[in-house]
């Protein structure tokens, strides 16, 4: 009888796996292991993702996996800021709405960042407003009078997307905080992140 349950056991986690393996592909993500199979690297190609949340089917696909759970907390984290620069390089439509499932897309992925058992980790929060400020560089050409049109641009006038940014430097307020040494790393792309908004304003 303990045979069978290890068995069906082994079976499940082998069909669990094959799942998670085929999400990852759809995403983009590759998991790789060291030598001793402990510590793992994850990485995001940005393209296949960018290719995959260019189609509504795609975004929704996202959301539904970070809701309930079905995505690896660790590729998640992960995929939080590449997903983040595909949103924000995606215009809105003609008559400025968002693209449609984008912002239940957005919605989970506030969610992701909000959530703190487990929580994002300070590098996931980094590359978030990494891609943020690299995007607004890209678009602007280095050209400061484009600047403010860059980050409207960016932005979309969508509510959902400035609220998913405000829990990014909300929560990496607190996970990167003064004194670790993330700190001084955080505070410097907050502040490149902050006058970026500044310029828009002006």
């Amino acid at each position: 009888m303990s045979d069978t349950v290890a068995e069906r056991r082994a079976e499940l986690t082998r069909d669990v796996e094959d799942n998670v393996g085929k999400l990852h592909s759809s995403l983009g993500v590759t998991v790789t292991k060291d030598d001793d199979g402990h510590r793992r690297t994850i990485d995001v190609d940005s393209a296949a993702l960018g290719r995959t949340l260019g189609m509504p089917k795609g975004r929704m696909l996202l959301s539904r996996i970070l809701d309930d759970g079905v995505l690896p907390h660790s590729s998640a984290c992960r995929v939080l800021p590449k997903a983040l620069g595909t949103i924000l390089a995606t215009s809105s439509g003609p008559d400025g709405a968002p693209p449609r499932g984008e912002d239940r897309l957005v919605r989970s992925l506030t969610g992701l960042v909000q959530t703190t058992q487990p929580s994002l980790g300070p590098q996931d929060l980094i590359d978030c407003l990494s891609e943020f400020v690299t995007l607004h560089a890209s678009s602007t050409g280095g050209d400061p009078a484009k600047a403010g049109a860059a980050t409207r641009s960016m932005l979309g006038g969508q509510r959902a997307r400035m609220e998913l940014l405000h829990a990014v430097l909300s929560r990496g307020d607190v996970v990167c905080s003064e004194g670790t040494e993330y700190g001084g790393v955080w505070k410097a792309k907050e502040a490149a992140f902050m006058s970026i908004l500044s310029a828009m304003a002006g």
